[in-house]
């Protein structure tokens, strides 16, 4: 609640996360699959004198140059932009609890790059052996990469080795890093990788013209054998889901049947492309042209995409689980913002006092509203003046106004207005009753909301500019 807020018409900042790092997923497991395919075909192809093969992997190394190195790089870097404007505290946090991380990934990704690029242009320049070598450096640093980059995002999930509520935090880096989601977490995305790999290898040789029909066989059957592992997304599944927090698995339960869905329909979906692949492929050795080649890579950008939003939705309330609200707030530091609010006059009482960028320069003239910039730490929060608060509460205008700052500091980060998630059509024809009621045990109406953080009379600002999107002129 300490940072501009980043105001996103019908899609919502959350949504424009995620629409990114789905892609930016969908491309950096194919760069981390195709690198182990490169490496380990490259080996098979010299013992066996597979030349066609060898011809392939040439053009694959091609494809790690355009897509990854490219559009990996592309939506990495709005991955970075899109959280940094939706969730900068949660960002922060990550950056300074993980810095030697990000730098150890870093270095990884550093040789990545360069032996990728050192590894297309010495195609026929060095020898087979060396240039064998170049591409198992590659297949190492890629896979490197996302060992260090799983541990932190499951570590959101499942964070271990971290107090949250000491004054300084606690903190232990290793245990963080392989905290108890780590293994199954690497195992899926090590499947996905190497399946991925695999599809787009067959859509490659299917798209070169200049492989005839025996040649896109030998590619088709080999990269078939890369999607076998799939078979073992269900048990993997399993053992993820012993590992997760109890509330979690609620939601996948039919606590949440949005998740439960999509969970459903990801697992279902890399299952039948294992079994694909080992009864038509490789069983009845059939061919697969381009059209089939692209169907089944569009299936496994709908799975990514499923399991990538059940991983976020798993965490709610939160961003990091039991640590940090989904607003940016961190639990441990919920009692003490409630206590400091209860301990001020009824009328000037207001959790705005820790949101200093919740109130829009444009609403209000400037002289109306003054923060008293003294500063900021965990306990010196900075102060709205309470006065013009009060005066504000003394009419609807007023209380609307104050009720759509809060909704900014505690609602915006997950619910648009109109559009996805939206605000409105979820109280449509809803009392003002029914919306203070909700809002007083919103984490229990709601189990993946967090609780709403104010006074009562917070609470009834709140009400009244939720009560007000009835009228479709208000915004």
């Amino acid at each position: 609640m300490d940072y501009p807020i980043w105001q996103v018409p019908y899609l919502g900042g959350a949504m424009v996360i995620a629409l990114v790092a789905i892609i930016h997923v969908f491309i950096a497991h194919f760069a981390v699959g195709a690198g182990i395919f490169n490496a380990l075909t490259e080996t098979f192809a010299l013992r066996r004198n597979e030349e066609t093969l060898r011809q392939f992997l040439r053009d694959n190394s091609k494809l790690i140059i355009l897509l990854p190195f490219i559009g990996g790089a592309v939506t990495g870097v709005g991955i970075w932009f899109s959280i940094a404007l939706v969730s900068p505290d949660a960002t922060g946090f990550l950056i300074h609890l993980f810095l030697w991380g990000w730098a150890i990934e870093w270095v990884f990704f550093l040789v990545e790059i360069v032996s990728g690029y050192v590894y297309y242009y010495s195609w026929g320049r060095i020898s087979h052996a060396l240039h064998c070598l170049l591409g198992w450096i590659y297949a190492a640093a890629a896979f490197l990469s996302l060992v260090v980059i799983n541990g932190i995002l499951s570590f959101m999930l499942s964070p271990a080795g971290l107090d949250s509520s000491q004054r300084p935090m606690v903190f232990d880096f290793w245990t963080a890093l392989f905290n108890p989601t780590y293994g199954p977490s690497l195992v899926l995305r090590t499947i996905s990788a190497l399946a991925l790999a695999a599809l787009f290898a067959m859509v490659l040789v299917n798209a070169a013209r200049k492989y005839n029909q025996p040649q896109r066989d030998i590619v088709v059957q080999h990269a078939g054998r890369y999607l076998l592992p799939l078979i073992l997304m269900v048990p993997a599944a399993f053992w993820y889901f012993l590992r997760v927090p109890a509330q979690s698995i609620f939601y996948i339960k039919g606590g949440a049947i949005a998740m439960t869905l999509l969970f459903a329909f990801g697992l279902a979906a890399s299952t039948l492309i294992g079994l694909y692949s080992y009864g038509a492929i490789i069983l009845r050795r059939r061919p697969v042209n381009l059209e089939t080649a692209l169907l089944l890579l569009a299936i496994a950008l709908v799975a990514t995409g499923s399991s990538e939003f059940v991983r976020e939705g798993m965490r709610k309330p939160y961003l990091i689980w039991d640590h940090m609200y989904s607003n940016g707030m961190l639990k441990a530091q919920v009692p003490a913002m409630n206590a400091k609010i209860a301990n001020q006059p009824a009328a000037q009482a207001s959790a705005l006092q820790f949101s200093r960028w919740a109130i829009q320069p444009n609403d209000v003239p400037p002289n109306d509203i003054q923060p008293n910039d003294t500063g900021m730490s965990d306990d010196d929060f900075i102060n709205f003046d309470g006065d013009v608060i009060a005066k504000l509460r003394k009419t609807n205008n007023g209380r609307t106004k104050l009720g759509r700052w809060l909704y900014n500091a505690q609602c915006l980060r997950c619910h648009t207005i109109t559009g996805y998630n939206a605000m409105r059509p979820l109280v449509y024809d809803w009392s003002e009753t029914m919306i203070d009621d909700a809002l007083k045990q919103l984490d229990k109406v709601k189990p993946f909301m967090p609780p709403f953080v104010g006074s009562d009379a917070d609470r009834k600002d709140l009400t009244a500019y939720l009560y007000s999107l009835h009228n479709p002129n208000q915004r």
